[in-house]
């Protein structure tokens, strides 16, 4: 028992140790039924941001505060474990005079049959102070004005959800509408706006943003992932813009004049965008056959003509063989032996090699993914039976679209694959991207039918999303592999050092094989052995090869770890 009882507690310190590497406000709880929580470990800011005493540590929830306040987090605790899925909720914190508030995502974890609870805070009062503040919004609207607006834009862009998406922003003016100023503006003019802004409310997805700038002006920021999307939502918001208002059976025409430019990714200089987006509304023609729509140059010009280019083209792209796949060999560091990752180009007979990173989501979009993801498939076994012969054993991963699991047709199409060329389902992985993971209960549902059938799922770019270590308890993966941003540069950061040990040590403990890509440099193939890594991937192994240059690096290859 007592063997036991350490085990435990060795497995609670690893976890509050690994969040306390990432957060700063760390709460590690546990659950005492039929309805209380224990505070098992609190870190530093987290005792002050909740006034938690030294004393107050061991002590649940119950024995800390008084019955209204411990009902009120016992319920929200209750809440994440009863849907076995992380919840996020603001709340009012320190129970003292000070007036102080915090948002908290709250993380399900069960181990050896307990359920631990682990809350992640950041003190939030300033922003709820701003968004109560009379002059922070606007009384008629309710949206932000711009200051507050251009805040949250920026807090969003740097999260990790959002890290290599593509902002738009709008900028949306109604000349006839200057005369809309005063809160007690009353009649006709009124319900114009009201009509504006619920056509506003109604296109607005739940990670956008809007501010009134002015009397008569808006600024909307659009999130999408690529820019095939960016197009066709900028142009829907166009249409929609320009229709008529019906007040009283009467339309009434606005013509609004907009301009957009997207705030860059690397430099995510929102105010540059906001200001490129204000000329270009004062350029628009509000009578011309764009109502008004001054596009951003780098959105209608040369990225908007590539993609346009992409999507019309990408139909013939299989029918005329222009496909093909490099393959990126991947080390074990157990024994030395290679594996292999399958990775789709297309040799475009104009725009040259275009990467999957911008045809895969236009064929998702368009309903092309499963042709082109059957196809992967079949030439991934073909050439496994060419690969074998020269290591047997030898496995290849191939990346999976979410799209493709949701066809009841695709376990089956897999089995058919691999029996076509005499291969088991052991001859390859399944790579799918945690992030991109939207339906976790069909998910769930196929991850399992999947290990019941022999294949084996892996969660890549693992840790860059808040859900990481709730997808490791939901869904039935084999192995994760660690993102390549916290592998790149850990031999001089040592946050990424400590992130890809406790990742690693993590997987260890769940019984998971683990694969980090991104190795650029020894020193990074020395650590990863160190911390008892399976697997490694990248530049310093080898770039992605042809099947032929990648038989000869085979035949050469001598490790010497």
């Amino acid at each position: 028992m007592h063997n036991d009882n350490s085990q435990i507690v060795f497995k609670e310190e690893q976890l509050f140790e690994m969040f306390t590497k990432l957060f700063d406000i760390v709460f590690l709880m546990k659950f005492i039924p039929p309805n209380d929580f224990r505070y098992q470990r609190v870190s530093q800011s987290a005792k002050q941001l909740a006034s938690l005493k030294e004393e107050d540590l061991g002590k649940t929830i119950r024995e800390v505060y008084d019955d209204d306040v411990a009902d009120h987090l016992s319920k929200k605790y209750h809440e994440a474990i009863k849907k076995k899925h992380p919840i996020t909720y603001r709340d009012r914190l320190n129970m003292d005079t000070e007036e102080r508030y915090g948002e908290s995502i709250l993380i399900p974890i069960s181990y050896n049959h307990e359920w631990y609870v682990i809350g992640l805070t950041r003190d939030i009062t300033r922003v709820v102070m701003l968004e109560s503040g009379a002059s922070i919004s606007d009384p008629i609207t309710g949206f932000p004005y711009i200051e507050t607006f251009l805040s949250q834009l920026e807090s969003k862009i740097r999260l990790n959800t959002y890290r290599n998406s593509i902002w738009n922003l709008i900028y949306l003016s109604y000349p006839q509408m200057s005369f809309f100023h005063h809160p007690d503006l009353k009649g006709f003019e009124m319900e114009c706006l009201h009509h504006i802004v619920n056509r506003i409310k109604t296109l607005l997805k739940p990670e956008d943003l809007v501010s009134r700038v002015s009397n008569n002006e808006f600024v909307i920021a659009l999130h999408t992932e690529n820019s095939f999307q960016m197009n066709s939502m900028t142009q829907k918001w166009l249409e929609e813009l320009k229709k008529p208002i019906k007040i009283k059976e009467t339309e009434i025409h606005l013509s609004p004049r907009t301009g957009s430019a997207l705030v860059h990714k690397d430099t995510a200089d929102i105010r540059t965008a906001l200001s490129k987006a204000f000329q270009r509304m004062l350029k628009a023609d509000p009578a011309g056959d764009k109502a008004g729509m001054q596009q951003a140059d780098d959105l209608h010009t040369g990225e908007d003509s590539r993609s346009r280019k992409i999507t019309s083209d990408l139909p013939l792209a299989l029918n005329e063989n222009q496909f093909f796949l490099v393959y990126q060999p991947k080390l074990d560091l157990r024994d030395g032996h290679y594996n292999v990752e399958a990775l789709i180009r297309w040799n475009h007979p104009e725009l040259g090699i275009i990467s999957p990173g911008e045809f895969i989501p236009i064929a998702e979009e368009t309903n092309q993914i499963q042709n082109i993801g059957n196809w992967v498939i079949h030439q991934v076994c073909n050439d496994l039976v060419i690969l074998k012969t020269y290591i047997p054993d030898l496995i290849a991963a191939v990346n999976i679209s979410p799209l493709q699991l949701k066809d009841n047709e695709f376990i089956h199409k897999l089995q058919n694959a691999l029996t076509d060329h005499q291969l088991s389902p052991a001859s390859i992985e399944l790579e799918i991207t945690e992030s991109a993971l939207l339906d976790m209960q069909m998910a769930k549902e196929q991850f399992q039918l999947l290990h019941k059938n022999g294949f084996r799922v892996v969660l890549d770019d693992f840790g860059t999303s808040y859900s990481s270590l709730s997808h490791l308890k939901v869904l039935s993966v084999q192995k994760i592999k660690i993102d390549k941003s916290f592998i790149m540069n850990m031999d001089f950061n040592q946050k990424d050092q400590q992130i890809a040990q406790m990742m690693v040590r993590l997987a260890k403990n769940l019984d998971l094989e683990v694969t980090a890509e991104g190795v650029e440099k020894p020193e990074h193939l020395q650590m990863l052995k160190k911390m008892g890594c399976t697997e490694i991937q990248g530049f310093y192994l080898s770039k992605p090869l042809p099947l032929e240059e990648l038989m000869g690096f085979f035949k050469e290859s001598k490790t010497n770890l």
